[in-house]
């Protein structure tokens, strides 16, 4: 029977402040408006085609908000009064507007517009393919959720795709960090044998009054002849875990990130949450922990 990891990896979050820079609608001092809203020819161009205040209005901030955000918005009336009242003086003549409604297809307009003035595309079935690829491979480097969600913003701005929604990307990230979860679970059935799963799982026994795991963990306080006789013993407590380890790491093909990932949830987590944690994850972490140092 193979072996599933439980879901116990931690799903970093963004801060509140990378979360506003990528996916929130953009507030802009007057510098900022200056800088965002000043049209180009082209620009001036595409914006004498439009024949109403509304439309040209609408135009207007999503060019702006593209420039800065690479993404289109919805707009609500209120919360981008602002930059309303800026666009109207400088480019309306100072018109007052009560709403920013549209049509759908003169939205579109806009939209394939602001595409082509900037060289971008939105996502279709082909690029959403090549998204999710990129995620596999992301998370093969590192299972930090974090890692694999700023690599995937990263790829869809170098190949010039609009930035899809915060929960599409998450959901994208999730799939593919359980997909290398069950890789490595299949992995960890074909490199272990029976004698590697009871020297890992004693790392979690007390029958010393001591989890043996805990030992492993503390450092030397100095550099007495005390200290560096534990050491020793420590280092051939470790050294058959370090065979494990080597053979675990190069059939699950591990990176070096992954590697550092999957040994800190030793340290995050406590021997109490390691024991309730499906045993597969848990071994993973046990025997890299054990064999990092030397490994990496």
């Amino acid at each position: 029977m193979k072996r599933r990891f439980h879901k116990a990896i931690v799903y970093e979050i963004l801060s509140p402040e990378e979360y506003d820079l990528l996916w929130a609608l953009p507030r802009f001092s007057l510098s900022e408006r200056e800088l965002f809203f000043t049209l180009n020819q082209r620009e001036k161009t595409l914006l004498g085609r439009l024949r109403t205040p509304r439309t040209k209005a609408h135009f207007l901030l999503q060019l702006g908000y593209f420039r800065s955000r690479q993404r289109f918005f919805t707009l609500d009336f209120d919360t981008v009064s602002s930059d309303l009242q800026y666009i109207c003086q400088q480019y309306l003549g100072g018109v007052v507007l009560s709403d920013l409604f549209v049509s759908k297809h003169t939205r579109q307009q806009h939209v394939l517009w602001i595409l082509e003035l900037f060289g971008f595309q939105v996502m279709d079935t082909d690029t959403r393919s090549d998204v999710e690829t990129r995620a596999l491979y992301a998370a093969r480097i590192s299972s930090r959720p974090l890692y694999v969600r700023r690599d995937l913003v990263d790829y869809l701005r170098r190949r010039r795709i609009v930035l899809p929604g915060y929960s599409y990307l998450q959901d994208v990230v999730r799939r593919a960090l359980s997909f290398e979860r069950n890789r490595l679970s299949e992995a960890l059935d074909d490199a272990m044998t029976a004698n590697d799963v009871s020297l890992l799982d004693s790392l979690l026994s007390d029958d010393q009054g001591l989890h043996t795991i805990t030992t492993l963990k503390h450092h030397p306080r100095d550099f007495s002849h005390q200290q560096l006789l534990t050491e020793i013993d420590r280092g051939e407590q470790i050294r058959p875990l370090f065979t494990v380890a080597l053979r675990i790491v190069q059939q699950a093909d591990l990176s070096v990130e992954s590697i550092r990932f999957y040994s800190s949830l030793v340290d995050y987590y406590t021997v109490y949450k390691l024991k309730r944690m499906n045993m597969a994850m848990a071994r993973l972490t046990n025997s890299i922990m054990s064999g990092a140092p030397l490994i990496t």
